[in-house]
């Protein structure tokens, strides 16, 4: 009986994964002889996926606008998605539909610059009055924008002009916001 608890026991142990070593005994790897593409598109963007429509139940207290809040959208998109006539007028227990919340979404425009050359950077559904701070890890480093506060669409556009002691190589651009939004986006530098 001892013996067969250990064989059991021996086939059990060589079946756990034990680190990578042990996952690439088990799993086949593609061929070195794999390709990609090498076209860089002219923008990049980088979203999240969005949640889909809630149905919502209205609570003593819940106001248009602490909705909205709660669920990372406009009023106006409430309204307009419950076509409601009077927005200051919610009553207990009234079923609302709540639009998907808003993305944020980093566009650079272009994908690909030379050194001192522009590109512009256009962060969209931040939060109206936002203070959005760009960040841009470099192959050489790191740059931090000044702050700028999105505008009552949530837009906020800038741009960054790389040079000087800028190396080409692979950047990745971050905007970050006070109020919780995020997104990122990579530009390519090469060499003027």
């Amino acid at each position: 009986m001892l013996v067969l608890i250990v064989a059991v026991a021996i086939l059990v142990l060589t079946q756990l994964d034990l680190g990578e070593d042990a996952s690439d005994r088990r799993t086949t790897r593609p061929s070195a002889s794999v390709t990609t593409a090498s076209t860089i598109p002219s923008t990049t963007t980088t979203t999240q996926a969005p949640r889909g429509t809630i149905r919502y139940t209205v609570k003593a207290g819940d106001t248009l606008s602490s909705i909205a809040r709660r669920f990372d959208v406009t009023t106006a998109a409430i309204v307009a998605a419950n076509k409601l006539t009077d927005p200051d007028h919610l009553t207990l227990g009234q079923r609302l539909t709540i639009p998907p919340a808003l993305v944020p979404n980093l566009a650079v425009a272009p994908a690909k610059v030379a050194l001192g050359g522009n590109v512009v950077l256009t962060l969209s559904n931040a939060k109206p009055g936002e203070k959005v701070t760009f960040q841009i890890a470099k192959p050489n480093g790191a740059f931090t924008g000044p702050p700028h506060i999105a505008g009552p669409d949530g837009a906020v556009v800038t741009s960054y002009t790389p040079g000087g002691s800028d190396l080409p190589g692979t950047y990745l651009l971050a905007a970050h916001g006070d109020q919780g939004t995020d997104a990122t986006a990579v530009l390519r530098v090469v060499a003027g």
